[in-house]
């Protein structure tokens, strides 16, 4: 009896290893690297890094945020990332890209700061929040050093800010904390992991957060949108006109000024209406040519 005790306890480790195995298969199989690279400006030896010391690994996790992975897929293959600006989210000290462009190799700053040749990407649509939230199942990975979330909007309530409203709002920009942010867990999807052990992406990760260190490596500059919303114009930014110009700029501006100097009202959200076009804060690394000193130059689906 002992003896066929053991024999099926011996049996049934082997079924349960077999199926431990081909499930770690499955999930590696559902695991999308892909191949991001970067020019990021040195600042200590005045010039560019080699593309190769910048060059960092991603990898997509597929079976925690099937359709957020999907579009991300997509939209690498699309080339929208491909020229992406990358700066500091101000109020969360954190690093972005996804929704603003360079329109050239250097950034201008007309008119004594009036206006940039930094451009809105594409809107890409809505995706569904694929977190755990609620008993919803979705992506368990967590808002900590070394992890891409999906950006979502903001809604406006009372006199604060809340995500709780707006759970299906992520679109292509992609969030990176330079330190773990739990608050932002089970309101914001992460789908994807950077490879910290790698030598090439840990380090370019570690320039990246330096960057934003020292104010002479970088500007501050104000996004904002003029007019009214429109929610039936999603091809149109909403009926809404992008800005982006100096924050030093921007602080001295009056609620006439954006009539006149722009030709619409502020806009800002009320109520419980969405505010993914509301005023931000960012800061832009640069060098001393005007040069965007982060920016992607491509990404890459490795095969």
């Amino acid at each position: 009896m002992k003896k066929g005790f053991k024999l099926f306890v011996k049996f049934f480790a082997i079924i349960m290893a077999v199926v431990c195995s081909l499930s770690m298969v499955g999930c590696r199989e559902k695991i999308q690297n892909v191949s991001l690279e970067i020019s990021v400006y040195d600042y200590e030896n005045s010039k560019f890094y080699n593309i190769a010391d910048t060059t960092m690994s991603i990898q997509l996790y597929s079976h925690l945020a099937p359709e957020t992975c999907e579009a991300m897929k997509k939209y690498i293959q699309e080339g929208y990332y491909n020229n992406a600006l990358i700066y500091q989210n101000k109020s969360y000290n954190q690093i972005m890209l996804g929704d603003l462009v360079v329109d050239g190799d250097a950034i201008e700053i007309l008119d004594g700061g009036k206006t940039t040749n930094i451009k809105l990407n594409d809107i890409k649509p809505e995706i569904k929040g694929e977190f755990e939230k609620g008993g919803v199942v979705g992506s368990n990975l967590t808002n900590q050093k070394g992890s891409i979330g999906l950006w979502r909007s903001w809604y406006k309530n009372g006199l604060s800010y809340t995500t709780s409203g707006a759970y299906n709002s992520g679109r292509a920009t992609w969030f990176m904390p330079t330190i773990d942010n739990n608050g932002f867990d089970d309101y914001f999807c992460v789908f994807a992991l950077f490879d910290l052990e790698d030598e090439s992406t840990s380090n370019a990760f570690s320039v990246l957060e330096s960057l934003y260190k020292d104010a002479d490596n970088y500007t501050e500059f104000t996004i904002f949108y003029t007019g009214e919303y429109d929610a039936s114009k999603k091809d149109e930014n909403y009926g809404l006109t992008f800005h982006c110009v100096t924050s030093d700029y921007y602080d001295t501006l009056t609620e006439d000024d954006f009539v006149e100097l722009f030709g619409a009202k502020l806009f800002e959200a009320e109520g419980k209406q969405l505010v993914c076009f509301n005023k931000y804060e960012i800061k832009v690394a640069n060098n001393g040519d005007g040069k965007c000193g982060a920016i992607v130059n491509k990404a890459n689906l490795v095969k």
